[in-house]
């Protein structure tokens, strides 16, 4: 096999691996971190500071601040704007090779990363921090070599 159709494989499956990610995320967030849920995500969200700061700077970073502050969404919707993205970005890159650049996946790590800094006990389990890793690795490896 080409190397070039294994790289474009191995980046389809870990965009595919985002999709399922993401899904499974936004399925759950109105029980765990809605308003009723069990860790209502407003809870964690305390960052005063404007947006570039609070999304990017503070000491837990996310994307929620940006749906947050910039679409007047309330948390828990904030939420679940950014695993929707999260949705739509890694569909397209698992679909269309124009949507699997270095850019996309770096997009798609930070809106990861952003659920798992408000998700909590819930998203503080070995395995999401492994996800994270990986993705940095395969980043590296299959991107930035190429």
């Amino acid at each position: 096999m080409h190397p070039l159709r294994v790289r474009e494989l191995i980046l389809r499956m870990v965009s595919a691996v985002f999709l399922w990610a993401f899904a499974s995320f936004y399925h759950q967030v109105p029980g765990l971190y809605g308003d009723e849920g069990i860790l209502p995500v407003r809870s964690v969200l305390k960052c005063k500071g404007d947006i570039v700061h609070c999304a990017f700077l503070n000491e837990a970073p996310t994307a929620v601040y940006i749906f947050q502050r910039l679409l007047f969404f309330s948390p828990s919707q904030a939420l679940e704007a950014t695993a929707l993205l999260g949705i739509i970005v890694s569909a397209l890159s698992c679909y269309f090779l124009y949507f699997r650049s270095a850019i996309i996946y770096f997009i798609l790590w930070y809106l990861y990363f952003s659920c798992v800094q408000v998700g909590q006990d819930f998203m503080w389990f070995q395995w999401y921090n492994l996800f994270g890793q990986l993705i940095v690795f395969y980043y590296v490896i299959v991107v930035v070599v190429g």
